[in-house]
C-alpha cells in the first residue's frame, strides 16, 4: 500500500513534465504507453533503466546484498518500504551510520535487471548456482556462494 502511494506521486510527477515540458510520445507504439498498470510496472522499469546498478536481493537472515559487490545493506528506516521488505530492490543511494542503508528504495522484478542492463546482469546473477561452496568472510553475516561448476 505505501509501495503505492510513493508511485502515484512519482506517476503524477511525470505526467507534470510530460504535459508542461514538451515531452512528446508516439502513442501508437505500446511500449512506449503513457498509460499504467495497476502496478506502475513503466515508471518502476524507467527506475531500473537508470539505477540498475543498484539492485539487491532480500537474504533469509533479513538483510539484503547487492548483486554486484555483495555488499550487506538494509532498507532505511525512514523509507516507505522500511516494513515491507519486498525480496527485490533497486536504490537511489547508500547511507552510512551505524550500517550500511538504502534510500529511495523501490520494488522491482528481477527479470527487469537482465531486460533493461543485459550489457550488465546475466542470468546466473539473477539465478544463482544451486551447488556452491560458501564461506565467510571477516564479517560473520557476510556467507558468500562460490559456483564449483557442476562438481
Amino acid at each position: 500500500a505505501t509501495t503505492e502511494i510513493y508511485t502515484e506521486q512519482i506517476v503524477g510527477s511525470v505526467r507534470c513534465v510530460q504535459e508542461t515540458g514538451g515531452v512528446e510520445i508516439d502513442y501508437n507504439d505500446p511500449e512506449l504507453s503513457v498509460y499504467e498498470d495497476e502496478f506502475n510496472t513503466n515508471i518502476r522499469k524507467c527506475f531500473v533503466s537508470g539505477y540498475f546498478y543498484n539492485a539487491a536481493k532480500l537474504q533469509k537472515n533479513g538483510v539484503y546484498r547487492t548483486l554486484k559487490n555483495s555488499h550487506s545493506v538494509m532498507v532505511h528506516p525512514s523509507s516507505l518500504l522500511f516494513k515491507d521488505q519486498p525480496e527485490w530492490v533497486v536504490y537511489f543511494e547508500l547511507v552510512f551510520t551505524t550500517r550500511e542503508y538504502m534510500r529511495n528504495v523501490i520494488e522491482v522484478k528481477p527479470e527487469w535487471l537482465t531486460e533493461v542492463a543485459p550489457h550488465f546482469y546475466k542470468e546466473s546473477d539473477i539465478n544463482p548456482p544451486t551447488s556452491c561452496l560458501l564461506y565467510t568472510s571477516d564479517a560473520a553475516d557476510d556467507l558468500l556462494c562460490v559456483d564449483l561448476g557442476g562438481r
